[in-house]
């Protein structure tokens, strides 16, 4: 069995679909996929055989697409150690898909005051990752088909939040906790979301049911028993301390500055208790203890936007190292971001996806949401834990490949490399070419390094298999 075969299996081999045969032809269409990832089936199973299986088992509704994630969700919690607490990074995106003339039984893509005419779902994702920033895997999502009709606004909103679009907030939590449970987890997740998920459900949920989350603050929530309001409050408490955060290449290249520059942010917090109102589908109000973590930039560079947010967070702050670790541990929202991208329009391109329901795409886009963790977790952990033994993350012969690949390598196969070694092999095979490229190894360029890699790999296990 190849390396990408045991990592087809981890992932999906447990997976309950009713026949062991279709769980067999998910588990393959994975390798395939992992093998050389593409947003069309046809770009990735080029066997004309092996292709129409590919296809009967995504469109067959026997195959349920809970199962299939929640399989490989699974999978992404057994990488945690005993006792191991760990964040989940969670946001919402759109997958737009062609459907020019709305024949497929999609829904609008995007906001309507965006565009009218893309069609496709949104997804709520979690991504599990360690303290240190390195990516363990999805452990959760859930989708949601937006309707034609414009939803009401929030102040005629009767809906119960089950029936509201923001409800997919709440499935995150809730598929992370049932299966951090099976999988028999004993850390603590702490849920890093952006302003979207900045309501009054959410917040009393995490209070209510004592979980540890971080929400950045989308409003200025007025203080129980009283007139100020939260920002002002704690906008004026003493300075805790401050941290240097770097943009990544993109983000630093539209702020116009190096991604080598870093953006000084000086950091406050307080106590606060917060009052939250509820007004549909009926009036309800209360109060929150919640800590408020105030991030703000000093001198921002000139024409750049200055980077400041409020977070509402359930972690209790008793020291300036313990605000410190609120601020690092929401910048790990940002792999949620890496994510998306590298599922969307990276090396897994499901963009250009051309399946004709939205069960089917479900199917197809749960298998790549897999391999786009995949490769998030060798990116971070080569850059977070460069260290980490290469064979914690590669099979022997794909370790043995990037080296035969590579022209006047240092190393002999069989050479015991680090998680950066090798990932720096197979960066290079892909066209990386260091600092000139912007930043450490992206997923296109690793994507196109596996290729070559996982080919190579194989041929070396049929020959070894063949001399036994």
């Amino acid at each position: 069995m190849s390396g990408l075969e045991r990592w087809a299996e981890e992932e999906f081999g447990r997976v309950d679909l009713g026949d062991l045969r279709r769980t067999r032809r998910v588990v393959a269409l994975a390798a395939h996929a992992a093998r050389k990832p593409a947003g069309r089936v046809s770009a990735v199973v080029r066997e004309s055989a092996a292709r129409e299986g590919a296809y009967r088992i995504l469109r067959n509704p026997s195959v349920d697409v809970n199962r299939m994630a929640e399989g490989s969700h699974l999978a992404t919690m057994e990488r945690l150690v005993q006792d191991e607490d760990f964040v989940v990074a969670v946001d919402q995106t759109g997958l737009s898909v062609t459907d020019h003339g709305w024949s497929k039984g999609f829904g609008p893509a995007g906001h309507h005051t965006a565009s009218q005419h893309a069609r496709g779902l949104q997804v709520m994702s979690g991504l599990a990752v360690k303290s240190d920033g390195s990516v363990l895997g999805l452990c959760a999502q859930s989708w949601w088909q937006r309707k034609d009709e414009l939803a009401p606004d929030w102040h005629d909103d009767d809906r119960e939040v089950r029936d509201r679009e923001s409800s997919l907030w709440h499935d995150v939590l809730d598929q992370t906790q049932r299966v951090a449970m099976r999988a028999g987890v004993t850390g603590t997740p702490w849920f890093q979301m952006d302003r979207g998920a900045d309501s009054y459900h959410l917040l009393r949920r995490a209070h209510d049911e004592g979980l540890r989350v971080t929400i950045r603050s989308a409003y200025d929530r007025a203080l129980s028993g009283g007139e100020k309001r939260m920002r002002e409050v704690v906008s004026q408490s003493k300075v805790l301390g401050g941290v240097r955060h770097y943009l990544d290449a993109a983000a630093a290249k539209r702020a116009g500055h190096s991604a080598q520059r870093s953006r000084n942010l000086s950091v406050r917090a307080m106590p606060l208790s917060l009052r939250l109102t509820q007004w549909r589908p009926r009036r309800e109000l209360t109060s929150a203890s919640i800590w408020v973590v105030h991030v703000r930039e000093k001198n921002p560079p000139k024409n750049a936007e200055r980077i400041e947010w409020y977070l509402q967070t359930t972690y209790p702050i008793e020291t300036r190292a313990d605000a410190m670790k609120v601020v690092e541990m929401y910048r790990l929202r940002w792999r949620i971001e890496e994510f998306h991208k590298t599922w969307k329009s990276g090396a897994c391109q499901m963009s250009t996806s051309q399946l004709r329901s939205p069960a089917n795409f479900k199917r197809w886009a749960t298998i790549q949401a897999a391999v786009a963790s995949r490769i998030e977790r060798f990116k971070h952990v080569s850059r977070n834990s460069p260290d980490t033994p290469a064979s914690e993350i590669a099979s022997r012969s794909e370790i043995d490949a990037a080296i035969l690949l590579t022209p006047k390598c240092r190393w002999q196969p069989g050479a015991d490399l680090t998680a950066a070694e090798f990932v720096g092999l197979v960066a290079n095979l892909g066209g990386y070419t260091g600092k000139s490229s912007g930043g450490p190894p992206g997923s296109i360029v690793l994507r196109r390094g596996f290729e070559d890699v996982e080919l190579s790999a194989r041929t070396i296990e049929m020959m070894a298999e063949r001399k036994m």
